[in-house]
Order: structure tokens, then sequence, then C-alpha cells
């Protein structure tokens, strides 16, 4: 198994409660969180754009310019840590929840002799 760079790691991957997981996942749903997407990514263009407006011929030219992409290569990572450590919560939650229902309906199996089943496919007419 290959462990992945604290770096790789989702932020509070241990530390964000089932009932937090919830309210993230209200979170990702609501109509604001596309505009806080916007927002991050205009942060994103944002720190790229400043090292395009720099001029060539200023003094001290090749050191600004690195400090300016050392500073949009941060920026990104940070944005892109925080998108795929939502994700990572948003996805976990999903899978505890799919193991529930399905510890769920082995209980009320073993405990009443019921048993789920799964609706057939409609078949398309004509075929």
């Amino acid at each position: 198994m290959v462990e992945k760079k604290a770096s790789e790691t989702p932020l509070l991957m241990d530390e964000i409660t089932a009932p937090e997981k919830v309210m993230l996942g209200m979170t990702v749903g609501s109509p604001g969180f596309k505009v806080y997407t916007k927002i991050c990514e205009a942060v994103c263009a944002r720190a790229v754009a400043s090292m395009a407006k720099l001029d060539p011929e200023e003094p001290e030219y090749d050191h600004k310019l690195s400090v300016r992409a050392q500073h949009a290569r941060t920026v990104n990572w940070t944005i892109d840590l925080i998108r795929k450590s939502v994700n990572y919560h948003i996805q976990d939650l999903q899978a505890q929840a799919e193991v529930t229902k399905d510890e769920a309906e082995a209980a009320v199996a073993k405990t009443f002799g019921i048993h789920t089943i799964k609706p057939k496919e409609k078949k398309e007419e004509g075929k």
C-alpha cells in the first residue's frame, strides 16, 4: 500500500464527525456553494494573472517572478486541498450511509425474515 504524503491527506480526515459531515454536505448542496467555488476559482486566476502583469524590464524581475509563481502555486495548492478534503468527507458520509442502510436491511432480514427485493428494470417497449 502506498502511503500518501501529508500534503495529499484530506484536511481533518479523522476529526470531522458524522453530523459535521452532514452539515458540510448540506453546504455543498446549497446554491451559495457554487458562488463560493466561483470565488475560489477567481482567487486562483488572480494569483496566476499577477505573474503575467510583471514587466520583464523591471529591476529584479526574476526574483519578483519567482515569488509570484510560488504564491500562485501555494494559492492553487490550498484551494485544491480544500476541494479534495470536502469531496473526501462527502464521499465518506455517503459510504457510511450505504453501510448503515445495508446493516439495517440485514438486521431486519435476520430479525423478521423480511428481505428487500430490488425493483425490476423496466424493459423498453418494442424490443
